[in-house]
């Protein structure tokens, strides 16, 4: 065979492995791009309403200690602005909330259970357990409609005046409240990973004579 022809037969190997080189790599580079574009879509942010659990340890009057779950609901925009809707006990005399040792077991009390919906920010008393299991209630576009629904009726729901107790109405009766009164749906299986209604008291409580008209479905 004549030199001519081995230069040849060289040139034609490495054209073809250069083209099988091409070929290797494009097929890299689909597969990459094409992971990479289908865990931008599995990430890709969305309104979401979420119900999040913040522990309470009680000491109950035998001087058995107990862990409880404060529930708070929290609607976060796609864009990581969030706000809360939280529970909390108010004292009519002092426009405070008092401490948690001054806080009544049952009824009577002389306090209120009222809510508030306001931006989710780090001052605020739940914020440390933002990233607590939690479940998540309404997602996408009806997630925005949903917390202006909540907004209108806290205000309902604090009209109502209904005295506070920790093992009574209380926060968890508040969020319970407004995610039945703006008709988000799940009864339990609201609840957080690992809450059941016996370690968040006043969840079960539904259907208070005092919210009889705040009850009725507001748009």
């Amino acid at each position: 065979m004549s030199k001519k022809s081995d230069r040849l037969r060289v040139r034609i190997t490495n054209v073809l492995s250069v083209a099988i080189g091409i070929m290797i790599l494009s097929s890299v580079l689909y597969i990459v791009t094409g992971a990479s574009g289908q865990s931008a879509y599995a990430v890709e942010k969305i309104n979401t309403v979420n119900v999040t659990p913040r522990p309470i340890h009680l000491t109950l009057p035998g001087g058995q200690s107990v862990t409880v779950y404060h529930l708070f609901v929290v609607y976060t925009q796609k864009m990581d602005k969030s706000f809360v809707c939280q529970g909390f006990p108010f004292d009519p005399v002092t426009g405070e909330i008092p401490p948690d040792s001054d806080l009544p077991l049952n009824l009577p009390s002389p306090f209120l259970t009222q809510g508030r919906c306001i931006p989710f920010e780090s001052e605020n008393r739940d914020w440390p357990f933002r990233n607590e299991p939690s479940t998540t209630v309404v997602s996408g576009a009806d997630s925005k409609d949903v917390y202006k629904c909540f907004v209108k009726f806290t205000n309902k729901f604090n009209d109502a005046k209904i005295p506070y107790a920790l093992l009574a109405a209380n926060s968890n009766t508040y969020a319970r409240a407004i995610l039945d009164g703006c008709d988000v749906p799940g009864g339990d299986s609201r609840l957080p990973p690992g809450v059941v209604p016996q370690l968040a008291p006043g969840w079960s409580i539904t259907g208070l004579p005092l919210l009889a008209s705040p009850f009725e479905k507001i748009n």
